[in-house]
């Protein structure tokens, strides 16, 4: 059984509420709650101790990449120019421009991240989901989890860290 409770909310914002639930085709209080859900979802994740979230060290790195982004029909998708700012064997930072849309679907989905390491190897593609995705001044930053890959592109971030 669901208990709910009368929160009080300014009305200016409760307008501002309103009018991104009828863009967005849901229900004020479906937007609320997943608004808050996310919120709290990433504050218990941040609350982790970093040790504990971390297998593998961070390596700061700049190297320009691609986002693939499927499209929510799922039969075509998007790509985003990004550029790689830190990297390990489980994970990815990068940074792109703002776009509200694309930091939506990053946050809520899978996508795929495809750089090279090097200019004497393929590129590594590697299927992401995100840890992190924070909007500022002229960029997006987004921290992801690497989910999967392809097992070349597995052995090439394997002999990267090793070297």
């Amino acid at each position: 059984m669901r208990r709910f409770r009368e929160l009080r909310i300014a009305h200016d914002l409760l307008k501002r509420i309103d009018s991104a639930a009828e863009e967005m085709g849901i229900t004020t209080t479906a937007l609320v709650e997943g608004l808050l859900e996310r919120y709290l979802l990433r504050r218990d994740a941040k609350a982790r101790d970093d040790a504990d979230r971390r297998a593998f060290e961070r390596h700061p790195i700049r190297l320009p990449g691609v986002v693939y982004v499927t499209e929510p029909d799922g039969h075509y998708g998007r790509y985003q120019p990004v550029e790689l700012y830190d990297i390990s064997l489980n994970g990815v930072g990068f940074r792109m421009p703002p776009n509200s849309e694309l930091d939506v679907r990053l946050a809520d989905g899978e996508f795929e991240v495809i750089f090279r390491l090097d200019d004497s190897n393929p590129p590594v593609r590697m299927r992401c989901r995100s840890s992190r995705n924070e909007r500022g001044k002229g960029s997006t930053r987004v921290g992801a989890a690497f989910i999967g890959g392809d097992s070349g592109s597995h052995a090439l971030m394997e002999r990267y860290f090793v070297q």
